[in-house]
């Protein structure tokens, strides 16, 4: 290796580095309002209407149910489709935990 490969390497892990922690700055500046602004329903409804209208159906995807036929239903037939199962299997299983946790 010579010795721009290794300055090159050198360069791209402080790239890395400073990327990820300006990352992680980013997203502790942003917990306080984000909990702040999500106490209440209604006031995200106020910044974004359409927020809330999931929820619901999010919901329902993840409630308990009697046999895993029925839990397998909940989670793929749900009667809200604008958004598909990609995003709301995701945010579902964010919600999980939480859910079990008895926190929601």
């Amino acid at each position: 290796m010579n010795f721009q490969e290794s300055y090159t390497k050198k360069i791209n892990k402080n790239i890395l580095i400073i990327s990820l922690l300006i990352s992680v700055l980013y997203f502790v500046l942003f917990i306080f309002p984000n909990m702040t602004g999500s106490e209440n329903l209604a006031m995200v409804a106020i910044f974004e209407p359409d927020e809330s209208v999931p929820y619901p159906y999010i919901l329902d995807m993840i409630k308990p149910s009697e046999t895993i036929k029925e839990a397998l239903i909940n989670s793929a037939f749900y009667d809200y489709y604008f958004y598909g199962f990609s995003v709301f299997g995701v945010s579902a299983l964010a919600l999980l935990p939480i859910k079990w946790l008895g926190l929601l």
